[in-house]
């Protein structure tokens, strides 16, 4: 794992999870080196590992149908390593 500390939380209704830390991500370096579904500026739609992911500047990671939790840190380090 890289040295930002992770917090990983369900959403109220349980639908998704999330990977926050309180790093911003450079969007840009993101955009460069993943498939972009959708960018809507301070947010982006991944596939990634065939998940589908938002990302936002601020540092939180939303995987909407993932719920392997090794493999959602596994994605954010990732994330997190590029976009720092």
């Amino acid at each position: 794992m890289s040295e930002k500390n992770f917090e990983l939380t369900l959403c109220k209704t349980g639908a998704t999870l999330t990977v926050r830390t309180n790093k911003p991500l450079n969007l840009e370096k993101i955009r460069n080196n993943f498939g972009v579904l959708r960018d809507a500026k301070v947010t982006l739609l991944l596939d990634i590992d065939n998940e589908q992911v938002i990302i936002n500047k601020n540092g939180e990671i939303i995987f909407k149908t993932l719920k392997d939790e090794d493999k959602i840190m596994r994605i954010a380090n990732q994330i997190y390593q590029i976009g720092k």
